[in-house]
C-alpha cells in the first residue's frame, strides 16, 4: 500500500470511529488554524484560545506575524510552553506564506 492509499484509509477509519468531532481551537483564517496547532503541541486547546487573542490583537495578519521579532512573538506565546521553538516555527512559517 502506498503512502497516499494508507493515508486515505486511516482517515476514513478515524472519520468511522470519531464521527462527530470538531477542532476545538479557535480560528476564522486558514493561517491562524496553522499557528493554534504549531501552539497546541504540549498545550491544551483552551489555553492556545486565550494565547492567539493577545498574539493577533499585536500582530492581527500574515504580514506582521511575518515582519516581528521573534522576541516578541515568543513574549506571549511562552504560556503554551516551548515558546522559543514555537515562535521561531510561526515566525518561519508566516515568512513562507508571505513570500
Amino acid at each position: 500500500m502506498r503512502k497516499k492509499e494508507l493515508a486515505l484509509k486511516v482517515i476514513e477509519l478515524l472519520k468511522e470511529e470519531y464521527p462527530n468531532t470538531e477542532c476545538t481551537l479557535d480560528y476564522d483564517h486558514v493561517w491562524k488554524l496553522l499557528v493554534g496547532v504549531r501552539l497546541a503541541a504540549q498545550c491544551t486547546d483552551a489555553r492556545v484560545n486565550v494565547v492567539v487573542q493577545e498574539l493577533y490583537k499585536e500582530f492581527p495578519d500574515v504580514d506582521a506575524l511575518a515582519s516581528a521579532d521573534v522576541a516578541d512573538i515568543e513574549r506571549i506565546v511562552r504560556p503554551c510552553g516551548l515558546g522559543a521553538s514555537k515562535a521561531r516555527d510561526i515566525s518561519g512559517c508566516m515568512k513562507i506564506l508571505r513570500d
